[in-house]
């Protein structure tokens, strides 16, 4: 599949400027300047694994984003690193979510439900927030859902097949709530 990173992000980009506009809960944050391959190399290399597809043409075109979706942020190649302290706080994070770090129980973005045992060594965490419990997770290419996105949000789990289709389910969610901010403009001024 071929993608057109930088019309996505402008998109997204531009969703997230009317969501802030409309909204004073949502700081706008632009992505990051994109990684060079020497960046990803790196990454690759001190990880030992080759990233998703999706995932690191995504980071040739954002190195990171900030307020991702809402105050979750999106993880850059320092941040895959460890050189934030973010990786340390997601994988924090997922103990408090499941002690032994495993998911056993998923849903995909239809509100599926499917038994799924993912070990916590097959995962890599590529997002997450210090306000809530809100972290996405990517399946490492040696895991049976290898470039699957997990995002948990508070105590649900919800899966993706791909990098992609998770981002444009975040515009879909930014979109969302632009929708419910104009409704609710619209209410206000009837009163």
């Amino acid at each position: 599949m071929n993608i057109d990173w930088n019309n996505e992000i402008a998109k997204k980009t531009a969703l997230q400027a009317q969501l802030m506009e409309l909204s004073n809960l949502v700081s706008h944050a632009p992505p990051k300047s994109p990684a060079s391959e020497e960046q990803i190399q790196t990454v690759e290399r001190l990880l030992g694994f080759r990233l998703d597809t999706q995932y690191s043409q995504f980071l040739r075109h954002a190195n990171g984003w900030e307020n991702f979706l809402f105050e979750t942020m999106l993880f850059g190649t320092d941040d895959l690193l460890g050189r934030t302290g973010l990786s340390a706080h997601a994988w924090h994070h997922l103990g408090l979510f499941s002690p032994d770090g495993n998911l056993h129980e998923v849903f995909n973005f239809n509100g599926e439900s499917r038994n799924l045992q993912v070990q916590r060594n097959e995962l890599l965490p590529i997002g997450d927030t210090t306000e809530s419990l809100h972290m996405y997770f990517i399946a490492k290419p040696n895991s049976l859902l290898s470039g699957h996105v997990i995002m948990i949000q508070g105590s649900s789990v919800t899966e993706y097949d791909d990098f992609f289709t998770f981002f444009m389910r975040s515009m879909a969610d930014d979109q969302f709530y632009i929708d419910e901010a104009l409704k609710e403009k619209w209410r206000s001024k009837q009163v």
